[in-house]
């Protein structure tokens, strides 16, 4: 701060420098009135009001013709006030604490590890600041805290990064020498001079005239081209790694913006006024079609979703499923018919071997009989003359009588029996012959039953699957609905948003896998569901909606027919 005509002036290093040059006399005039810029705003900060020159340290500016540096520094025997942006390990823990850093020993600000910046910054603003709302705070910029404290001075800054430490102008380039940079952690500065859309869907900012170094911003990303279009003709510095493609120039990622850009040109423009980004319905749509189109999944209007049916459709399916149960009722009585028709053969059967074994038992006892008749013929003729002597024979003749009688019998019996086996036997061929028959037929019930009873089970599981469906199909105004034929499922995502803070996004996806008969598509089991809550701070929520949809996609579809495309999107 320079103290001319009792006020404070603001003057920059290198406007002094210019003035050295252009107007000696009048730098040795000014040059013992120069005081701590850091301290000065540190004043101001603490007592509203600013400070007489007695209360801050006087400081020299030095300039260097042949190097073409220029800085002030601090006067022997002088000292910075408590938080002093310059060279005050106060002030450094001061922004390194808003912004979650850590700093060493001698003062050394660890950057930032960019790739563990997964969500928007929200630091503790410094006492002064008192941002719009619904606006960016400009404090809450790392480098533009360092800066605007700084100024030129912030290359002197020690810092650390990529494990090294270093003056944070030793990784200061120019966006022309941004290429001496490649593979390391570096601050680029350049003027955006475009800002659009690439290949990628993603948003690509180029520095420079001639385009000799981009910064890209992933697809999945929160920060869009409308939301980033107030950086386009800014002056700027940014922190990152560059990389570098012998297809491509020089480049480097937009990750955060609150821990990689600083503008250089507020000396002639104000800081922009960034609305707060936020999650855009239009955007969740774009990467939802990006997912399921690698599935070549199509949408569907609503009134051309299948099996919403109507009220004639479902009595129609009612008369069906009844038609099916009396189909079933008919054939279960024909079962239990045949059933009995085989009990009473089976009891046939077993009379016939009934009959088999009297007739044996009736054969063996008539032969003992004509054995005992003939052995009684012999004795007869033998002793004829014995028992005709004895007066005997009358007795014995009437013995041969009664045997002879029971062998005519007998011999009538096994008659009878043998016709009656003979009928029994041709009739259990018959039998035999009945019952393969009913066995067959009985089988053929059976598999009918079986089918009807399967086809009505399906039928029922069916219509419950379908209404369940439609409970999650016919939600709301932000529903997604779509079908993928080749691999045979439908897809429903419902998006809300939190009724307490519309910048949370609540995404359901619900997967109804299907089986084609012909033209008619049936479902066979349950459809699956996944909840995805998008947070208003992620860095990434698109990029979190595309990876978790499509993995949980792949994961449910990895049984079913058909295949993925090989293209992505």
């Amino acid at each position: 701060m320079l103290w001319e005509n009792e006020t404070w002036q603001r003057k920059h290093t290198k406007e002094i420098a210019a003035l050295r040059e252009r107007d000696p006399s009048r730098f040795t005039k000014i040059k013992g009135e120069f005081y701590c810029f850091g301290c000065w705003k540190r004043y101001i900060q603490e007592h509203a009001t600013p400070p007489s020159r007695s209360e801050l340290p006087k400081v020299s500016h030095y300039h260097f013709k042949k190097s073409k540096e220029h800085h002030f520094r601090l006067r022997p025997n002088q000292k910075h006030i408590p938080g002093c942006v310059f060279r005050d390990a106060g002030y450094l823990r001061e922004v390194a604490q808003r912004h979650g850093l850590t700093v060493l020993h001698d003062q050394v600000i660890c950057l930032p590890d960019l790739e563990k910046s997964l969500r928007l910054d929200t630091p503790a603003r410094s006492p002064e600041s008192k941002p719009a709302a619904g606006k960016t705070d400009r404090r809450s910029f790392l480098f533009q805290e360092l800066f605007d404290g700084m100024q030129d001075d912030w290359v002197h800054q020690r810092v650390q990064a990529d494990g090294k430490t270093t003056d944070l102008g030793q990784i200061l380039y120019s966006h022309e020498s941004a290429h001496q940079a490649t593979g390391q952690s570096a601050i680029i500065t350049g003027v955006v001079q475009n800002l659009s859309l690439n290949r990628h869907h993603g948003v690509e900012l180029t520095l420079g005239p001639e385009g000799n170094f981009k910064v890209t911003v992933s697809p999945g990303h929160l920060y869009d081209r409308d939301f980033l279009s107030p950086l386009l003709g800014r002056k700027i510095a940014i922190y990152g790694k560059v990389t570098q493609t012998e297809a491509q120039p020089p480049g480097m990622e937009l990750i955060s913006m609150e821990k990689q850009l600083v503008f250089l040109d507020l000396d002639e423009k104000p800081f922009p006024a960034f609305d707060l980004p936020k999650i855009k319905d239009q955007r969740l749509h774009d990467t939802i079609h990006q997912v399921l189109s690698r599935y070549h999944a199509q949408p569907l209007a609503p009134e051309d979703f299948p099996f919403r049916f109507q009220t004639g459709l479902i009595q129609q399916r009612e008369e069906q499923r009844e038609q099916l149960e009396e189909k079933y009722d008919r054939l279960k009585q024909q079962a239990e018919d045949l059933q009995q028709q085989q009990t009473d053969l089976l009891q046939q059967q077993s009379e016939y071997e009934e009959q088999k074994e009297k007739y044996a038992q009736e054969k063996s006892t008539k032969e003992a009989v004509e054995n005992q008749l003939k052995k009684e013929i012999r004795q007869l003729s033998g002793f004829f003359k014995r028992l005709f002597r004895s007066g005997k024979l009358k007795q014995k003749q009437q013995e041969l009588i009664a045997v002879q009688t029971e062998l005519q019998y007998l011999t009538r019996q096994i008659y009878e029996t043998r016709s009656k086996i003979q009928k029994l036997a041709d009739e259990q061929k018959k039998i035999h012959r009945e019952m393969e028959t009913l066995k067959a037929e009985m089988e053929k019930i059976q598999s009918e039953m079986e089918s009807v009873k399967s086809s009505l089970g399906l039928l029922r599981q069916h219509d419950e699957l379908v209404r369940s469906w439609q409970k999650v199909a016919n939600h709301a105004e932000h529903s997604y609905l779509f079908s993928s034929h080749i691999r045979g499922f439908h897809l429903c995502l419902n998006i809300s948003r939190d009724p307490d803070n519309a910048r949370f996004v609540h995404v359901q996806s619900c997967l109804q896998p299907y089986e084609s008969e012909g033209t008619e598509k049936r479902l066979m089991q349950p459809f699956a569901k996944q909840e995805i809550h998008l947070e208003p701070d992620l860095l990434k929520p698109y990029g979190k909606l595309f990876n978790q949809l499509k993995a949980w996609i792949a994961s449910q579809t990895e049984n079913l027919e058909g295949e993925m495309a090989t293209t992505p999107v």
